[in-house]
């Protein structure tokens, strides 16, 4: 299952400023907001990457046990991964404690620049909450199999900027994938308010199945 790509040139704008880019994000998104069955669609095969505060790999095993929300970026985007990290920051406060097992990972589709230096800044800029919130990079021939070939979803390709000069997007996933205990892909959600309510109360639901 492959998402379909990013295809915008949103502006940069402060964090709430993005949510008017929702209602854009949902007419496009493919990705439904019924109700989950939470049921495995597949399991994650073995993947290592490179965690951004140079304490060395994350793996498929060390999502054993936890409620996992992955989303895929790049630290030089000039359209929707400000709003994607606004958005999982969103998650991340809505959850807060009630999920003592959330991660939460965000993969770089541009790893050749996006170095764990890089992605520190990147952290920095957006005053991200690391506590339980991973930026992963690595050999860019192993993130595009962790990202196409374990989450299934877009690791894309750079477009030049249609008016000329060096900038450039890569087309890739908008969507927030959701890993149950097991390190099986559970669903894929939007980024707009429905989607992130969804996303949340199934983090919940899952939450307490693992406290029975």
């Amino acid at each position: 299952m492959f998402e379909p790509a990013i295809d915008s040139s949103t502006p940069r704008s402060t964090r709430r400023g993005w949510l008017w880019a929702c209602a854009l994000l949902s007419a496009c998104s493919p990705c439904g907001t019924a109700e989950s069955s939470l049921e495995p669609l597949f399991d994650l095969p073995s993947f290592q990457l490179e965690r951004h505060d140079g304490q060395g790999m994350l793996s498929r095993e060390d999502l054993l046990g936890r409620i996992t929300v992955a989303d895929f970026i790049f630290t030089r985007c000039p359209s929707f991964c400000p709003m994607l990290t606004a958005r999982m920051q969103d998650l991340q406060e809505t959850i807060g404690d009630s999920v003592p097992e959330a991660l939460f990972l965000s993969v770089s589709v541009d790893p050749d620049h996006d170095t764990p230096k890089v992605l520190r800044e990147y952290i920095r800029t957006h005053e991200v909450d690391t506590r339980n919130w991973f930026f992963l990079t690595g050999p860019a021939g192993e993130v595009k199999q962790a990202i196409e070939g374990g989450f299934r979803v877009r690791a894309g390709e750079r477009v030049p900027d249609p008016e000329g000069g060096d900038n450039f997007d890569i087309t890739h996933s908008r969507t927030f994938v959701l890993v149950g205990p097991a390190a099986s892909v559970l669903g894929y959600y939007r980024v707009d308010t429905d989607g992130l309510e969804q996303l949340a109360k199934d983090m919940r639901r899952l939450g307490k199945s693992l406290e029975r």
